[in-house]
């Protein structure tokens, strides 16, 4: 709890479990690391990336997404689909052309364009009252 882990490589580490209340996790790599049944509550996620993570469980200030080909998470700024990890407008201007990069069909990426209207504008929220 409160660890100052900003910027730190945790690419796949386990983390089960772990308590990382506020913890500064801003600029971390989280991706493909577990987890599951964390406590992130509090914790800057700003500029983390968290693609592959897996958030089963866990609690804190993130949106997560399970449907179609990838999972997606929204946290701090960010989105994580798959390995694609852009920010929130990045997302909401370029969700098209990234599906059809990446040989979505339309009604995934209308599923995705969705889902991220949707968390940008819970974390947008979430994170206007962590100030």
């Amino acid at each position: 709890s409160g660890a100052d882990l900003s910027e730190a490589n945790l690419s796949g580490a386990n983390l089960s479990g772990a308590d990382l209340s506020r913890a500064d996790l801003s600029g971390a790599d989280l991706s493909e690391a577990d987890l599951s049944g964390a406590g992130l509550r509090w914790a800057n996620l700003s500029g983390a990336n968290l693609s592959g993570a897996n958030l089963s469980g866990a609690t804190g200030n993130f949106t997560v997404g399970y449907f179609g080909r990838q999972h997606a998470v929204a946290a701090g700024g960010f989105i994580s689909i798959g390995c694609e990890h852009h920010t929130y407008d990045v997302w909401l201007a370029e969700y098209e052309a990234i599906g059809r990069q990446r040989g979505y069909s339309d009604d995934e990426i209308a599923d995705y364009g969705v889902w991220i209207k949707l968390a940008v504008a819970r974390q947008q929220r979430i994170e206007a009252g962590n100030k």
